[in-house]
């Protein structure tokens, strides 16, 4: 059978290396250090060597070690007065064919000097999931003027992890602290907010009529608009004081009250408000001494908004 059940009990050993290198590699891909000890740094130590530092590397999918406080010392070819070179430190990848057995060693491929802008050396990098027996990983380069090192250039990157991955939990939503990580309480806590403001700004609709006039009440985005329209098919009474023509839901009444004078097709004018309360009123004109009603058969057309 091609299909295989790797992490399982099977009353023998079964799991391969091939397979926990399959794992590595989708995991940190096809070459990377990873954040533990001092992360494989370089140091130049003469003119004729460098040092890798203690930490995992994984090529793919193989790890490779270096055990804490140990380090591997790499000897480079001296170098050519007023010449440039470039060498590639290698991490040589074997397999015994007969027996199977992987090793992995550091080796260096010297470059050609150069009076100028030398180049990197050729690498046989071979891809060891498709069973090769030798593969030539780059990991780093040392580029020397002269007969000294002038630099060191890592060519595997480091495989940094969040930091708040496996934090510990902020238990507040003011909190600035990158390294902490969301409570389950505290994301249920945004979502409510965002369902909020996500309800908030939808559009819904409120339809009322009175005497005669269709009153339309549109929420959306904060904003409330209300429209009057039609012709009154008996006297408001807006002569006598205010009239509630309407009464809104409490997801609809603005935070504060909404005053505005409206004329009408026939001239005649009153005040409109909206209360915190959601009542839609109709009142008295601008001219209190001869207050005006709004009478059978007089038009009226309003449309206003008010943010909430």
């Amino acid at each position: 059978m091609a299909i295989e059940l790797v992490t399982a009990y099977k009353g023998k050993d079964h799991v391969t290396a091939e397979q926990w290198a399959d794992f590595n590699r989708g995991i940190y891909g096809d070459a990377a250090i990873l954040p533990v000890g001092n992360k494989m740094e370089t140091a130049i130590q003469t003119a004729n060597q460098i040092t890798v530092k203690d930490g995992v590397a994984v090529i793919d999918g193989r790890q490779v070690y270096i055990g804490y406080g140990e380090s591997e010392n790499i000897a480079i070819q001296s170098g050519t007065q007023g010449k440039l070179r470039r060498d590639i430190v290698m991490l040589e990848y074997k397999k015994e064919e007969v027996s199977g057995v992987e090793t992995v060693q550091f080796k260096v491929i010297t470059g050609t000097p150069a009076d100028s802008d030398a180049k990197d050396p050729s690498v046989q990098d071979m891809d060891i999931r498709t069973g090769v027996f030798t593969s030539q990983k780059p990991f780093c380069r040392v580029r020397l003027n002269g007969t000294a090192i002038e630099g060191v250039d890592t060519l595997i990157p480091v495989k940094e992890f969040k930091s708040h991955a496996f934090a510990a939990p902020v238990n507040n939503l003011t909190g600035t602290n990158p390294d902490l990580a969301l409570a389950a309480t505290q994301g249920r806590e945004i979502k409510k907010q965002i369902d909020t403001l996500n309800s908030s700004l939808a559009e819904d609709t409120k339809q009322y009529t009175y005497k005669g006039l269709s009153i339309s009440a549109i929420k959306k985005s904060g904003i409330l608009s209300v429209k009057i329209t039609g012709a009154a098919n008996t006297a408001l009474g807006t002569n006598n004081g205010y009239v509630t023509i309407a009464t809104l839901p409490p997801n609809f009444a603005p935070r504060s009250g909404y005053f505005k004078f409206v004329t009408f097709y026939t001239g005649k004018d009153c005040q409109l408000q909206i209360l915190t309360s959601g009542a839609v009123q109709l009142g008295y004109s601008r001219n209190n001494n001869t207050p005006d009603d709004i009478n059978n058969g007089d038009g009226v057309r309003i449309d206003e908004s008010v943010v909430l």
